[in-house]
């Protein structure tokens, strides 16, 4: 199995459109993936609480690397991707097998 966590900053937009709600939308997002992105076996939003440059924080769980790679091209993804593209940068991430 391999744990993908990301971890991005909110822009400016964000805070425009208000936060929560921003966060909210990230959050029910990637929800969505669950259960119909092959390979991807757990999917979820948080919030980085301890402070820090990166807002939230992105946890996935894939069957195999393979899953993990193909995850950027699934339809769901590239969607909820350019959905959210004016709302994070700065994004950092890292792949580990469990």
């Amino acid at each position: 199995m391999i744990r993908h966590i990301a971890m991005f900053h909110l822009t400016d937009a964000a805070d425009s459109e208000g936060r929560d709600k921003v966060i909210s939308d990230i959050k029910a997002s990637v929800a969505n993936m669950n259960g119909k992105v092959p390979g991807l076996i757990r999917a979820e939003i948080g919030v980085n609480e301890t402070g820090g440059p990166h807002d939230i924080v992105m946890y996935c769980e894939f069957e195999d690397m393979e899953a993990c790679r193909n995850f950027g091209n699934d339809p769901l993804h590239v969607a909820h991707r350019e959905k959210m593209n004016n709302y994070v940068c700065d994004r950092v991430w890292a792949d580990y097998t469990i």
